[in-house]
């Protein structure tokens, strides 16, 4: 089984219960296709960045993150059956396990007063006069 999650959007319209019912049905379509939940994390309504074409007045969305395992064979049924789901507007469903750790970021050097970093000394030697 592979490690997939799904961002969602549901339609702004819902109420609190209604959205509840359907992060519920959500979940019950990943058990019916054999999958496992393991989390699931309801964002809340959050403003969207752009338009839909099938919703071009709708300014926010519930967004709703589901972490899952689940056949790969199995995930293209999923998908089909979320297609006909008519609360949510979109969803994008992403595979885990091919996904590299972040690398740590390397510490910056802070400039100080009076120093002046190398690569302006050397630019500043190197420039030619015109």
């Amino acid at each position: 089984m592979n490690n997939y999650e799904i961002k969602y959007v549901l339609t702004p319209t819902l109420t609190e219960d209604r959205a509840k019912e359907a992060i519920i049905k959500m979940e019950k379509l990943i058990n019916d296709n054999k999958g496992q939940i393991v989390s699931t994390e309801d964002s809340g309504r959050q403003g969207l960045t752009c338009n839909f074409r099938n919703a071009k007045n709708v300014t926010t969305g519930i967004f709703v993150l589901t972490t899952f395992k689940m056949a790969g064979a199995n995930v293209r049924e999923l998908e089909r059956k979320i297609k006909l789901f008519d609360q949510v507007m979109r969803y994008l469903i992403v595979n885990n396990d091919n996904i590299p750790a972040p690398r740590p970021k390397k510490p910056r050097k802070i400039k100080t007063e009076g120093e002046t970093p190398v690569g302006e000394e050397m630019a500043r030697v190197e420039a030619p006069t015109a």
